[in-house]
């Protein structure tokens, strides 16, 4: 026997109890964090190696006032209370993402 399943989902729209934060205005003199999932992961290996090229790039472009990075222990959680309010304290903006 074959069992085909279709992997094509259905979009929907998901209630936000928050809504998204505004964009910065502005690069120059901002606090810059980045959220780098722990490296365990074949998937975001290289998002270490990515953000010191991100950040060397917005450098040349903007004067950034400083750039931080965290790391969260794991890929599939959300970041922890401890780890979101040292964002809150010393960012203006985060970078997350994955690197492959």
């Amino acid at each position: 026997m074959l069992r085909i399943v279709d992997p094509v989902g259905i979009p929907r729209t998901v209630a936000r109890d928050k809504p998204l934060a505004s964009r910065l205005s502005a690069l120059d003199g901002s606090r810059l964090g980045f959220l780098i999932n722990e490296a365990g992961s074949a998937l975001v290996t290289n998002w270490p190696a990515i953000t010191v090229k991100v950040e060397q790039r917005l450098q040349t472009r903007h004067r950034l006032a400083h750039v931080f990075r965290e790391i969260k222990p794991k890929m599939s959680a959300p970041a922890g209370p401890e780890i979101i309010d040292r964002f809150v304290r010393q960012a203006d903006g985060v970078v997350n993402g994955l690197g492959k």
